[in-house]
């Protein structure tokens, strides 16, 4: 996570991480993110798209983090795309859903965000799109999250 965070901030580079390693070897706690610096990626825009992309990279999966598509005249992005299917992934942090104190009041950020990724998801899967949502608590059993991009991957054939 901090590694896409600081790449994202363009504080550093997946070049640079990498080249950086050599200087560590012999210490402890190295292994991880020996493992983990080669996907690194600053397009994951947060702590829980970092967390999924390595969830499904670890279940098998070749994703396209921030897949652009334009559908119905407007253009959209996605957390993920499956390479080579029409399957989508998103990660739903609570925070962008949030309404605050009142959750009745029109117009607050959370009541306008829920209505337009309905709108969105309403006309991805009008053309063909397959969406997987997870949230925090499906990214600790990874047995779920397979059989539900699985699922998906079947209906997207």
């Amino acid at each position: 996570m901090p590694a896409d965070a600081a790449i994202r901030r363009n504080l550093t580079t997946a070049a640079a991480l990498l080249g950086a390693l050599p200087a560590f070897v012999g210490h402890p706690g190295v292994g991880p993110v020996r493992c983990a610096l080669p996907f690194a990626d600053g397009r994951h825009e947060s702590p829980g798209e970092t967390r999924t992309a390595y969830l499904l990279r670890a279940l098998g999966f070749e994703l396209e983090p921030q897949f652009r598509l334009t559908v119905g005249g407007r253009t959209f992005r996605a957390d993920f795309r499956l390479v080579g299917a029409r399957v989508l992934v998103e990660f739903d942090g609570a925070v962008k859903y949030a309404t605050g104190p009142d959750d009745r009041a029109e117009g607050t950020p959370g009541r306008n965000a829920l209505f337009e990724e309905k709108q969105r998801e309403d006309a991805l899967r009008r053309e063909g799109w397959i969406i997987v949502r997870l949230v925090w608590a499906d990214l600790q059993d990874p047995e779920l999250v397979r059989r539900r991009v699985l699922a998906a991957l079947a209906l997207s054939r």
